[in-house]
């Protein structure tokens, strides 16, 4: 184990950044990073999420599933036959996911944080986080799509 071996303590974003500087010049470094990044990949898509989200899912509500990984966002959209919404996503097709949502006619969507950010849908009352970053901003993001003000709503987080 590298961090082991350097005694190194990883107590937040510097000491990471200072391994990612590592990983320029040493080769071991460098192998720390790719498998912290496959373990953090791994985790992301774990089948245990897909099977809570299965739980979670409800016509009833109009819910946007939120993940870091565009492959999680292709798993559940092709397993639940969800619309889904990434950076390759062209205007139009976005556009009219979105109408089709916020009409009732998709009960659910699917995004790789290209929906964190700037959308309006009010009719929105559910949100499932099954990964991202971790950041604050990006978990205020994420639950300001889902309290949007309407009509005899009730907004709920998982």
């Amino acid at each position: 184990n590298y961090l082991i071996s350097r005694n190194i303590k990883m107590r937040g974003p510097k000491d990471f950044q200072k391994i990612v500087m590592r990983s320029g010049r040493d080769p071991k470094a460098r192998e720390a990073i790719l498998a912290r990044n496959k373990a953090e990949k791994l985790a992301f898509n774990s089948k245990n999420k897909i099977n809570e989200l299965a739980k979670l899912l409800d016509k009833d509500n109009r819910t946007i599933i939120f993940t870091k990984y565009n492959n999680m966002v292709y798993k559940i959209s092709k397993r639940f036959l969800i619309p889904c919404i990434t950076h390759k996503t062209k205007k139009d097709e976005r556009k009219e996911i979105l109408e089709k949502f916020k009409g009732g006619i998709y009960c659910a969507i699917v995004s790789s944080r290209v929906l964190d950010e700037g959308i309006d849908v009010p009719e929105a009352n559910v949100g499932i986080i099954l990964s991202g970053t971790g950041s604050s901003r990006e978990y205020i993001q994420r639950l300001g799509r889902i309290l949007r003000p309407a009509k005899n709503k009730m907004a709920i987080l998982y």
